[in-house]
């Protein structure tokens, strides 16, 4: 932004034209050199806003000061792209699946996976936007369920993470971020924690993935559960005999940003929820933690929802 002095007060420079022949031209962008590079010093434009933060628009939510959107309930949505607006930012998460609940083992559901993208250039004015279904919790004797896919239609998908077992040792798998455009990161959940031997049968959820990391692993026969990296959620801890796994930690939708703590494997009876990832306090909306495992008489933790969020203006850190 460029600023002039007008009395005591300092206001911005919003547009400003030139003379060409007989032509007046509004001038886009001046260009300074700093340590022998040439730099460009853009001339401000008001700002686009949908709305007020908290608005419903179209399903969304309005975040951002009205200058983006987060979708978390599962289901098919239309996003219109604001008119004017030229490039947009977008992070999807996958959903978590759910833990397994069983009559002596239930393993940790994995985490979703993120993708996520600065600075697209809109192919339409329509966005097709997908929002995946956290994986089911379950009081009787079940597999756990797979958590549901998140989607930018031809832009950006992540896929939900699997759902735990019920009478194997093995969990259920984190899902991954994809991108159909090149410059998207990407990122993979974290696997459910594996559930065996007494003392440790409810396997914890795995983390959602992170912004080019994975989330943390559950805890359980495999160790204990880890941390996430590069903003993802933190693995869930196992929870003792007749116990429930820990959650797994979920992502934030806003950019990376501190990585979730590991949960702790129990000796009691609930393994601790692993930490969220990439939080931010203003808006602390998470999302694609896997479910922990159950095992008789308790049960298994859903998977967190997925989720998209769609906004423009400042980039966000990836």
């Amino acid at each position: 932004m460029l600023y002039f002095k007008k009395g005591q007060e300092f206001r911005a420079l919003t547009r400003c034209f030139i003379k060409d022949g007989n032509n007046t031209r509004q001038l886009q962008q001046l260009h300074t050199v700093h340590d022998s590079k040439l730099k460009g010093l853009g001339f401000g434009r008001p700002t686009i806003t949908i709305g007020q933060d908290g608005d419903d628009v179209g399903g969304g939510l309005v975040v951002l000061n009205g200058c983006g959107i987060i979708f978390t309930n599962p289901g098919n949505y239309t996003f219109t792209v604001p008119t004017g607006v030229q490039y947009l930012h977008m992070v999807v998460v996958g959903a978590g699946g759910s833990g397994g609940r069983g009559p002596g083992i239930g393993s940790g559901g994995g985490g979703g996976g993120l993708a996520a993208a600065n600075s697209i250039r809109p192919l339409t004015n329509s966005l097709s936007i997908t929002v995946g279904a956290g994986g089911a919790g379950h009081n009787q004797d079940s597999q756990g369920d797979d958590g549901g896919d998140s989607a930018i239609l031809n832009y950006l998908k992540a896929t939900g993470g699997k759902g735990g077992r019920m009478e194997e040792a093995t969990s259920g798998n984190g899902g991954i971020g994809m991108g159909i455009i090149t410059q998207a990161i990407i990122g993979q959940g974290g696997a459910g924690g594996s559930a065996l031997e007494e003392g440790f049968d409810a396997g914890g959820g795995g983390g959602a993935g992170g912004y080019g990391g994975n989330g943390g692993n559950g805890g359980g026969l495999n160790g204990n559960p880890g941390p996430g990296s590069h903003g993802a959620g933190g693995g869930g801890g196992s929870g003792n005999q007749a116990g429930t796994g820990g959650q797994g930690g979920g992502v934030g939708l806003f950019g990376k940003g501190a990585d979730g703590l590991a949960g702790q494997n129990s000796q009691d009876v609930q393994g601790g929820a692993g930490g969220p990832g990439s939080l931010l306090q203003q808006y602390p909306y998470v999302a694609g933690g896997g479910g922990g495992g159950g095992d008789q008489p308790g049960f298994s933790n859903a998977g967190q929802n997925g989720a998209v969020m769609i906004c423009w203006g400042e980039p966000l850190s990836l």
